[in-house]
């Protein structure tokens, strides 16, 4: 789950990872990932619980939501001619892989197996979104969701980095109507013609936008049933980083 705030002169990130202790309204307490799932059958879940359990752990008014489809996402990602992304060092081992590992199976079962190298590089679609997706990280078996969230927001930034880049602006030109075309089954959102576009003007304009786990440096356990417990005073600061002022309302944050 990925908060977003965007103004003419800032566009920040906080990414709250799946794992997190949270209230849940109307479902009691457990994993925050399990708010879409809420009081629904529906195969698209239930987006109003997701935003008031957010709204409730950080103390923040949600205006709009957007859902990534997987699919979708990674053919916008190839209509992108893939995404750049500069993988850190995160466990030392000069010119070994960093991240490695099987999504939906692997490629032996029609999956995608990652090993990825420190350093820029360039992954279409479905990579891509397996290293966004990947939850256990055979090369760093101490990583927990809040490394995992950490590789979204590099995907996130690579998206727009091909779409904000100067030296890409032939390319973008020339593929522009399969972008649109593909752009919308990436996503489902409640905003329309007029916001979507401000939001995107916002991320032009705010610069690179820093990314933020919440819990990444310090203030996060381990909960129940190996959940994320986030105290209240790493939840409020992480409001303040992300709009730049105190929450409006009281922050829930982890409870017990």
């Amino acid at each position: 789950i990925i908060v977003l705030h965007a103004a003419l002169t800032s566009f920040r990130k906080l990414a709250i990872p799946r794992d997190t202790y949270a209230a849940i309204p109307d479902c009691g307490e457990q994993k925050i990932n399990a708010s879409l799932a809420c009081n629904t059958n529906s195969p698209k879940g239930n987006p109003g619980s997701t935003i008031r359990t957010i709204e409730d752990f950080l103390g923040i008014d949600i205006n709009h939501i957007v859902i990534v489809d997987f699919d979708g996402f990674a053919d916008f990602i190839n209509t992108l001619g893939g995404v750049e992304i500069d993988v850190p060092d995160t466990n030392g081992k000069e010119g070994g892989a960093v991240v490695c590992g099987d999504v939906d199976g692997g490629k032996q079962q029609g999956g995608v197996s990652l090993k990825i190298r420190p350093g820029e590089v360039t992954l279409e679609g479905d990579k891509a979104l397996a290293f966004a997706r990947l939850r256990k990280n055979e090369c760093d078996l101490s990583e927990d969701d809040r490394d995992r969230a950490a590789r979204q927001q590099l995907v996130l930034d690579g998206i727009k980095g091909r779409l904000t880049s100067v030296t890409r602006f032939p390319y973008n030109f020339l593929k522009g109507p399969w972008i649109g075309w593909n752009a919308p089954k990436a996503f489902i959102s409640d905003m329309g013609g007029f916001t979507l576009p401000q939001v995107a003007i916002a991320a032009i304009l705010g610069g690179s936008g820093e990314s933020n786990v919440l819990g990444e440096e310090g203030g996060a356990s381990t909960g129940p049933a190996g959940s994320i417990f986030v105290s209240q005073g790493v939840c409020e600061e992480a409001v303040r980083k992300l709009t730049g002022s105190d929450p409006p309302h009281e922050a829930e944050c982890s409870p017990g």
